[in-house]
């Protein structure tokens, strides 16, 4: 398809003086430095004689620790929320596959992130209503800028930027902590193997109302929840496999009866040999035996809808 119209390179307008700075640079491998503690980059001859610099680096100390080291590759500098930061490639060597010992099952939810069982049956729930209430409160602060930005004609604002911003910066923030502690874990029970819930096309479903679908698609974000764990577990040697979802929290573990009467909120009670248990719990279960053992379905091969934990 042929492009008729071209747009520029995003720029940041400064109407005080009139002049115009990209939103990010690119800088090849070999002209910056970034060690433990600080960062050099390097200074054009113009600014250095327009300012008086005569050094040709200029060393900036940043926040945080170094994640990966590795052969630099291309660095990015963005100026955002008036903020600078550097997003640096690294070239990693690629880590060996663990030899599988002990696996896990992990069930993703909404309010209660993730749900995960050992093949020794250690438990672990990460995620509360107060995370979603925390998502609720930056929502209901964007939701009265848009409604005053409607009273006088526009559509955006630089408060609802840096509000959205905000939301966004929460997220990424909520699912980098409950990962971490999701590996901690499984470092801690030695997990080699993960069996992960997958609820793919979750979100074609219109029958789960108005909120339901509302968190789905904002506050879960179920491919960036399951990007980042993938990641994290390739960085590690873990290996992952997707296993389907479908009558996991409403099938008894321990007899394989399976009904909608078994849940009742957060508990299961199972109406056949009256197994209790949490339903998150069950879920994890039921997936992990299902990868173990290579069932296509706890109910043998039922084709099922999906189905969500709130």
């Amino acid at each position: 398809m042929t492009q008729t119209k071209v747009g520029l390179p995003k720029y940041y307008k400064n109407r005080k003086s009139n002049t115009t700075i990209p939103s990010y640079l690119v800088m090849d491998n070999t002209k910056y430095h970034l060690d433990d503690y600080s960062v050099r980059i390097p200074l054009s001859y113009q600014m250095r004689k327009k300012y008086i610099f005569y050094k040709k680096s200029f060393c900036i100390k940043y926040n945080g620790i170094l994640k990966h080291k590795g052969k630099q590759c291309r660095g990015e500098i963005h100026f955002k929320d008036n903020h600078f930061y550097l997003h640096q490639s690294v070239e990693l060597t690629t880590p060996e596959p663990q030899k599988i010992k002990n696996s896990i099952g992990i069930d993703l939810g909404i309010k209660r992130l993730i749900t995960a069982v050992t093949q020794k049956g250690y438990s672990l729930i990460i995620g509360s209503n107060r995370f979603y209430k925390q998502w609720c409160h930056y929502n209901t602060l964007l939701s009265k800028e848009k409604s005053y930005l409607a009273t006088i004609n526009r559509k955006s604002s630089n408060k609802f930027k840096r509000l959205f911003s905000k939301r966004k910066k929460y997220q990424k923030q909520l699912f980098d902590n409950i990962i971490c502690k999701l590996f901690r874990y499984s470092k801690k029970h030695n997990i080699q193997q993960f069996f992960l819930g997958d609820v793919k096309n979750i979100t074609g479903d219109k029958k789960m109302g108005r909120n339901i679908n509302s968190m789905i698609n904002n506050y879960w974000s179920y491919n960036i929840l399951t990007t980042k764990i993938l990641c994290k577990a390739e960085e590690q040697g873990i290996t992952v496999v997707k296993t389907p979802e479908y009558y996991t929290s409403q099938t008894c573990p321990e007899c394989n009866y399976c009904s909608k009467d078994n849940v009742d909120d957060r508990t299961f009670v199972c109406k056949s040999c009256g197994y209790v248990d949490d339903r998150d719990i069950v879920g994890a279960k039921n997936i992990l035996f299902k990868g173990m053992y290579g069932l296509e379905s706890v109910h043998w091969g039922e084709v099922a809808p999906l189905e969500v934990t709130t």
